[in-house]
Order: structure tokens, then C-alpha cells, then sequence
């Protein structure tokens, strides 16, 4: 039945397609509909510092600088060809099991589209602390604030491609993941700019309780969109 129910829900989707296209399957803010939706030519990947061939550290640990490969001093630790977007940056530095605050002496370097000037260049605590728009609470937070690690989930989308590289990392140690959506095409995607505004997703992270409104009755009352009313 739930699986029934996705399909035709997914038919409607397509069928709607070519009148309005939908947005990018991350932006689940503009309608939290979609959130059990399995769209055609989508995937959702983790990539990140667990070694996988048996070897004695974490990828990027002290003493094991297994980056995916260096060139022109940057170690290169994420690299996705083709549409897509990262939309969850996960990192955590530190040593005898405590955390600890990220070097602001390492540079990390986003590179999207094939182009050679990085459109993220700089110091990797600046990506988590809140000062630099749109990497802003509650969308990313560091050290001190989360559980003792910094994350982001501000959406980096591209239509070409995307490498992120760190530069002065190679003594430290530093643990992380990239969760992105890897997508057949780009028709409907914009390359990440650093001026987007996704103050509708940090509303919906920051809003107290249920995030469906509540009906006259007390009961969770989810508003339906257009294509939610058309199944």
C-alpha cells in the first residue's frame, strides 16, 4: 500500500512535471510532502573518512595522509563528476577521544562546475562558526555548540561537478563526511553562489514542535499542496 501510494504520488509528480517543475529533490522545505517521495534518477550517497581496505587510521588521521589525491598542495577529500549537491557536511578534529576547536590554519577550498577559482576559500572553522552568510545557525553550528563536532547542512548544489580540498591538513587529525544527492541531470539546478537565502529551511529546523500546523481539534492537520490534492 505505502509503496502503491508513492508510485501514484510519483505519477502525479511527473505529470505535473512539464507545467511546474518541481524543485531539487534537498529542498524539502518547500514541501515536506516530498520527504517520502523516491524520485526516478536520484541518489542519496555518504562519502567519507572510514578507510574501507583494512588500513590502520581514518583516512586524513595524523600519520596517513590519504587524501583521494594531492595536487598543487591541496589534499582533494571529496570529488563528485556531473549534477548534484552536497547537503550535509560533517567534521570533527581532536585526540585521545575529546574534541577539539578545527585549526583555523586549514584552508578548505569548495570547487564546483570545473572551475579552477574555488567558490569556498577559507578557513575551515569559518564554514561552522555562523559569520559567514549563508553558513548561518541553526543550518551549521562548531564545537562548542553542537555535541562536540560541526556540521553543516547548508546545500552546495552544481550541475558539473564538485571538489572539496583541504590545504595545512596533513598532520592533523580529522574526521568527516559529505551526505549529497547525485542526480542524471542538471535541468532544474542552480550552482551554489554563497549569496542564497535559505532562511524557509532555517525557519523549519529552528520552529518548536511539530512542524504541521495543529487543527482545531489538537490533531497534527499536514497542509496539502497542490499536487498533494491532485492524488
Amino acid at each position: 500500500m505505502f509503496l502503491s501510494c508513492l508510485s501514484a504520488r510519483s505519477a502525479s509528480i511527473e505529470a505535473g512535471t512539464a507545467a511546474s517543475p518541481l524543485p531539487p529533490p534537498w529542498e524539502i522545505w518547500s514541501d515536506l510532502h516530498r520527504l517520502p517521495v523516491l524520485e526516478d534518477a536520484s541518489q542519496v550517497l555518504l562519502r567519507s573518512s572510514h578507510c574501507l581496505s583494512g588500513c590502520r587510521f581514518d583516512r586524513h588521521s595524523a600519520g596517513d595522509k590519504r587524501y583521494l589525491r594531492k595536487e598543487n598542495g591541496e589534499g582533494v577529500i571529496f570529488e563528485e563528476p556531473g549534477a548534484g549537491a552536497t547537503t550535509r557536511i560533517w567534521m570533527v578534529t581532536g585526540d585521545l577521544g575529546r574534541s577539539k576547536r578545527l585549526d583555523p590554519a586549514v584552508i578548505i577550498r569548495v570547487y564546483l562546475d570545473g572551475n579552477p577559482i574555488p567558490i569556498i576559500d577559507a578557513p575551515l572553522p569559518d564554514l561552522f562558526d555562523g559569520s559567514t552568510p549563508p553558513f548561518l545557525p541553526p543550518l551549521v553550528e562548531n564545537q562548542p555548540f553542537s555535541s562536540g563536532d560541526n556540521y553543516s547542512y547548508v546545500p552546495i548544489p552544481y550541475r558539473r561537478g564538485c571538489r572539496v580540498a583541504l590545504v595545512g591538513a596533513d598532520s592533523k587529525k580529522l574526521w568527516y563526511q559529505f551526505s549529497f544527492h547525485r542526480l542524471a541531470e542538471a535541468s532544474n539546478i542552480n550552482t551554489f553562489t554563497g549569496a542564497e537565502d535559505f532562511g524557509d529551511w532555517a525557519s523549519l529546523l529552528s520552529a518548536d514542535g511539530d512542524p504541521w500546523p495543529i487543527d482545531s481539534n489538537g490533531k497534527t492537520s499536514p497542509p496539502l499542496s497542490s499536487r498533494a490534492r491532485s492524488l
